[in-house]
């Protein structure tokens, strides 16, 4: 039985490295029957990447829709104090059921006598998904939710006039991980949100969406969002008090599509070990030649690794933990990846104009560093504002910066600033 065994192993072994020879000798010829043919290996890798670039074209055009906008309607609820179920940590939160119990639902549209309910007493919930036994999907990755407010159109003319396009809002946003548990507190706060009106072709005025919170990642089913007014404008005024400026409240929903999430997770998966390898390929060609290395091969290796760390798929991660703060992430591997290819075709374009010319061209190539660097300045500047305001809106899901004038003049003054140093730095 060893001796058949053995006869067995030594023919396999034999048929094995006569085939691995021929394989060999055929790729060799057919590679020298293509450089007999005049075309490069450069010119095989061009039209290489040209093919995957049509590819990818084509998936991102034929491909699922990217995010889905849904229509939820907000309810109103008559309770005794709208303040304090949604200030106090050990009130339950008002939904549909809950109001039944704690007061009396209401409908805002056909109501006539709205203006004798002060707005201490009512609380406006939406539940999301809106329909019981619907739940939120994970691979929704984000989620962003718009205020609509539709006024009395007299209302606005006067609001818009005076300019008191201003209102003040109590926001608690909850969750529940079943559809018959208790709903948990998640986040809360005062918020500020300014009217943006405009006339429309039938002289109605109609006012834009205002944003109302956003989440970096989807880890529960159901969310639930309670809100109260404090303050409207005009409320001293008889015919304005209580809702009577108040037409209809409705909430759209902004999500990440789960076709899409799908495709790019896939796509994630396939290039994410093409790059590790070529990255892992560069560094062994390059270590055999570190006497070699210049400028060029450095910023190579880093657009590489930067485009590596992009590709890798941590955002499957979102389907088995909580984490929120996975959009940062994703800014700041955009943000880098996008620094080192603007980097590497400085100093790609820079040695390769210059032709044979040796003398001064490191002096010339470091020049227009230094000047990039100098503009990025601004870069930079937006770098810090985008990390203010997503740290921020993990403690506050409701702080949007853009919302109120006072954080878009500041949003305009730090890129103002950013710019202003990158040309005197320049200079």
């Amino acid at each position: 039985a060893r001796n058949v065994l053995n006869t067995a192993v030594a023919k396999t072994a034999s048929i094995y490295q006569r085939g691995r020879s021929q394989l060999y000798v055929y790729v060799s010829v057919g590679w020298k029957t293509v450089m007999a043919a005049g075309i490069c290996r450069v010119y095989l890798l061009a039209a290489l990447v040209f093919v995957a670039a049509a590819v990818f074209f084509v998936i991102g055009a034929l491909g699922p829709q990217h995010t889905w906008a849904h229509h939820h309607p907000v309810k109103t609820c008559i309770v005794e104090n709208a303040f304090r179920h949604i200030l106090d940590p050990g009130t339950a939160l008002v939904d549909g059921t809950e109001c039944g119990r704690v007061g009396k639902p209401m409908d805002l549209e056909t109501e006539p006598h709205k203006q004798y309910y002060p707005l201490e007493n009512i609380l406006f919930h939406v539940q999301i998904p809106f329909l019981d036994g619907q739940i939120l999907s994970r691979k929704f990755h984000f989620v962003i939710a718009d205020l609509a407010i539709h006024f009395d159109n007299d209302f606005l003319k006067i609001v818009l006039q005076h300019d008191m396009n201003y209102v003040l809002m109590e926001v608690v946003l909850g969750y529940r991980d079943n559809h018959r548990g208790p709903w948990q507190r998640m986040a809360q706060g005062n918020i500020t949100r300014t009217l943006r009106c405009h006339m429309t072709e039938w002289r109605y005025l109609e006012c834009e969406h205002m944003q109302l919170f956003e989440l970096g990642s989807v880890y529960h089913p159901q969310y639930l969002v309670n809100v109260a007014f404090p303050y409207l404008p005009l409320s001293s005024l008889p015919q304005y008090r209580g809702l009577a400026p108040l037409n209809k409240l409705a909430l759209y929903v902004v999500h990440q599509t789960m076709a899409f999430t799908d495709l790019w997770f896939t796509l994630k998966c396939v290039l994410f070990p093409v790059s590790l390898v070529t990255l892992c390929w560069l560094l062994w060609r390059l270590a055999g030649n570190s006497s070699m290395l210049n400028l060029t091969h450095k910023s190579l290796v880093f657009m590489c690794a930067a485009l590596t760390a992009y590709n890798a798929p941590i955002e499957m991660l979102t389907l088995y933990l909580n984490i929120p703060w996975m959009l940062v992430i994703d800014d700041f591997r955009q943000g880098l990846l996008i620094s080192s290819l603007f980097f590497f075709w400085i100093v790609f374009v820079g040695e390769h104009t210059a032709g044979d010319r040796e003398s001064g061209l490191r002096e010339e190539l470091w020049e227009l560093l230094e000047a990039a660097g100098h503009h990025s300045n601004s870069s930079i500047f937006m770098f810090v504002y985008e990390f203010c305001e997503r740290g921020i809106q993990q403690c506050s899901h409701s702080t949007v910066f853009g919302a109120t004038s006072l954080w878009r003049n500041m949003c305009l003054l730090v890129c103002g600033c950013g710019h202003v140093v990158g040309l005197w730095s320049t200079w």
